[in-house]
């Protein structure tokens, strides 16, 4: 009997936005009769659950963000099952599993969390610990959906009349309450006394008892509790709660508003990686909020406090490297994965490319955009990328690497990785500014291979270079370097000579074959500047702060969504070509209409475009303008011969710009992570130990921004006096506005 591979998620929960989320993933086989009953069964198996004491909920989406669909008889299942076997991709449709014991459920079975380390439990600042720091996989996948989320709610298990509390966050202290350990609940006793306005200290602090008193010693608000039993849960045994102290010493320090406290309260704040939430910011809403008054030291502090809960500590980023990529290589195997070390085991470099990728640039042209960002993390470092296009115009990722910062090694190493991954394909190109350590490794690593170099960052030399009129200068330019014939190329490099005449001999210098495609000696197509890897930094501009693992986490999520979004842009075209090859046909074919064809021979044709005569040949796929053999499209020229003779266009279009080859770029699938805390350790893995890199963090705040280039201008100071820009109030010579 047929069956169908159905991916299962399990141990998650549906948010208020529909999102499944926090899932551990497996696989299972269903039959394709199968009933509803022994589904059932076949899930209480995998999920080693007893069927007596367990309720089950099984749901998938037809679409993300969207209202579930429950299977709760053999009719819905049936619809399940015949909606899978029309979709043939392993990764739609998957199941949802939601679990809830019934209430008979026995109180000593529920599953309880270790309790935490008492070592430090006597100190304010650090008492205070309610979680750790967010998994990696799961926080990168959030951060790239870019949703602002709200807090969500601790979750509560009954027992009876009581409720096992488990978040920090509750309105109400009672007698009889009972906590998941002792952590959280010394949590909500500082969250109780900020939202009532007192304060506390412990009279006893140990394992077995937590005994807190009114920081007034005439007071006689008394807190006890203590563990039940050989559990690691916390019950209130006794709480008087009277206060009759004076409000000045309920509210004078504000000792449990702690930096960690106040970072707990406010993390929900940073789950958009692109929000900007300031220590003003934090100030303002802890007042309005809890009227609790922080100085600009406490509320930094609160802010790093919050991060660190989201993100963990970024020299412990360093540690996890090693599982994080084993289990990589895992879920895509074929990729290409090293991480280096240094002596002392200090970090070095990690490079990734993903199968996906590998598998794609088979199909892709032989041109690369390579370029390096910095990093903002507090280790710093350079992220070095590499990537092309499809044939629809889309970023292709193919590789990512981290390293200590641009220079001879590490673009040595980077290129060493690259030729070793994706081989070395003829008449390759790679596209790049004009960092003189690119220049030498493409050299060394790729000696039949065309540097060429990116037109916008040469522009910004020479207007750096030549103070002219930019906007003269930068027409000009961009004509020489875009012109298809050493005519067009002449023609502006004479309006350049108008403008300056020092720019045609530093132009030479560097090389008109490095910049200009009609001087190119192998075919750059339309990737005349590194934009391509440009916009690869600017998609990950807001994550560069993050530490190194989640970072390369956030890196594959991004991979892994524009791989999903391409191949399905690619299954649904509907034309021969690629909608960017088809538009760029019709432009053609609007174009010919004024021209004139006269045949030569079966092949060859002259056409009159206006004032000019130019030659088709169609067997050889070129034409005078040059734009027929450089973009592998039929120009105008050749669109007019194809009208008047009733000719197939498609046959003379490269087999690049065909549906069939794009979706072949994308066929590959980039497999998604499971939670940090379902990895394979391997012993390999674990005996791997990475350090955080040894250099002196300098003081003051991280710059975030590179500095400006001249071409795009700089800042003027502004005057506080007249509001002019160019000068300041002690050398102002106008009146006060």
């Amino acid at each position: 009997m047929a069956t169908l591979k159905v991916v299962m998620y399990y141990n998650g929960f549906w948010d208020e936005d529909f999102n499944y989320s926090n899932f551990k993933i497996k696989g299972i086989l269903v039959k394709h009769d199968v009933d509803f009953e022994t589904l059932k069964t076949l899930i209480y198996g995998v999920l080693n659950v007893n069927y007596g004491e367990t309720e089950l909920h099984i749901k998938y989406q037809l679409e993300p963000n969207q209202q579930a669909v429950d299977i709760d008889d053999n009719e819905s299942l049936r619809f399940y099952i015949e909606l899978k076997r029309d979709d043939v991709r392993i990764t739609c449709f998957p199941l949802c599993i939601t679990t809830r014991r019934y209430e008979t459920q026995n109180f000593n079975e529920i599953n309880t969390v270790e309790t935490v380390d008492e070592m430090n439990e006597d100190k304010n600042e650090n008492s205070y610990s309610s979680h750790t720091s967010m998994d990696i996989v799961s926080y990168a996948e959030m951060i790239f959906k870019q949703t602002k989320l709200e807090e969500e709610e601790g979750t509560t298990i009954e027992d009876g009349d009581n409720e096992i509390v488990s978040s920090p966050k509750v309105k109400k202290i009672f007698k009889g309450q009972v906590f998941k350990d002792k952590q959280i609940m010394k949590s909500c006793l500082c969250f109780f006394a900020i939202e009532n306005n007192f304060q506390f200290a412990a009279s006893k602090s140990c394992k077995l008892e937590y005994v807190i008193h009114c920081l007034d010693d005439n007071c006689n608000w008394r807190l006890r509790a203590s563990r039940d039993g050989k559990t690691s849960m916390f019950v209130i045994r006794r709480m008087d709660n009277i206060h009759p102290c004076p409000p000045n010493i309920r509210t004078e320090e504000q000792r449990q508003a702690t930096s960690s406290v106040i970072g707990d309260l406010i993390k929900s704040k940073f789950m958009n990686i692109k929000t900007v939430y300031t220590p003003a910011d934090i100030i303002s809403d802890i007042q309005r909020d809890y009227g609790v008054i922080l100085n600009y030291n406490k509320a930094w502090r609160s802010r790093g406090k919050a991060l660190e809960l989201l993100r963990g500590e970024p020299r412990d980023s360093y540690s996890i490297l090693p599982s994080s990529l084993n289990m990589l290589m895992k879920t895509n195997p074929g990729s290409v994965v090293e991480l280096k070390i240094s002596e002392g085991n200090t970090f070095q470099s990690v490079f990734i490319a993903l199968s996906a990728s590998i598998k794609g640039w088979n199909f892709c042209r032989p041109v690369i955009a390579v370029d390096g960002t910095f990093l903002k993390s507090t280790y710093g470092g350079t992220l070095l990328t590499a990537s092309t296009q499809d044939s629809g115009g889309k970023i292709f990722p193919l590789a990512f690497c981290v390293v200590d910062s641009e220079n001879d090694e590490s673009w040595q190493y980077f290129f060493e990785k690259i030729k070793g991954a994706f081989g070395e394909k003829e008449k390759l190109c790679i596209v790049s500014d004009r960092h003189d350590s690119i220049r030498k490794a493409v050299s060394s690593i790729f000696p039949l291979a065309t540097h060429g170099i990116c037109a916008y960052h040469l522009l910004c030399n020479v207007q750096r270079h030549f103070k002219t009129n930019p906007k003269s200068l930068k027409d000009c330019f961009f004509g020489a370097a875009k012109a298809y014939t050493i005519k067009s190329f002449d023609y502006f490099m004479g309006e350049l000579d108008s403008i300056n005449v020092g720019i045609r001999p530093y132009l030479d210098d560097i090389g008109f074959e490095t910049w200009a495609r009609a001087h190119s000696t192998d075919n750059r197509y339309s990737t005349m500047t590194s934009n391509i890897a440009e916009s690869i930094n600017a998609a990950i501009k807001s994550v560069r702060e993050l530490p190194i693992a989640t970072l390369l986490e956030y890196l594959r999520v991004l991979v892994q969504e524009w791989s999903n979004k391409n191949r399905n842009l690619a299954s649904y075209t509907m034309t021969k070509l690629t909608s960017k090859a088809e538009e760029a046909l019709r432009d053609n074919y609007a174009i010919s209409q004024r021209m004139k064809v006269i045949p030569s021979v079966t092949s060859i044709y002259s056409v009159e475009d206006g004032d000019k005569t130019l030659i088709v040949n169609l067997i050889e796929k070129t034409c005078t303008c040059c734009r027929f053999q450089k973009d592998e499209l039929p120009c105008a020229r050749a669109i007019a011969i194809f009208c008047k003779y009733h000719m197939d266009p498609y046959q003379y279009c490269s087999a690049f710009f065909t549906k069939e080859n794009l979706v072949k770029i994308y066929e590959a699938i980039v497999y998604p992570m499971p939670s940090q805390s379902d990895w394979d350790e391997t012993e390999e893995s674990e005996a791997i130990e990475v350090l955080s890199p040894i250099g002196k963090i300098p003081p003051g705040k991280p710059k975030k921004q590179r500095m400006k280039g001249a071409s795009k201008g700089r800042d003027k100071y502004k005057c506080s006096k007249c509001e002019k820009r160019g000068h300041n109030k002690k050398t102002c010579r106008n009146l006060a506005k």
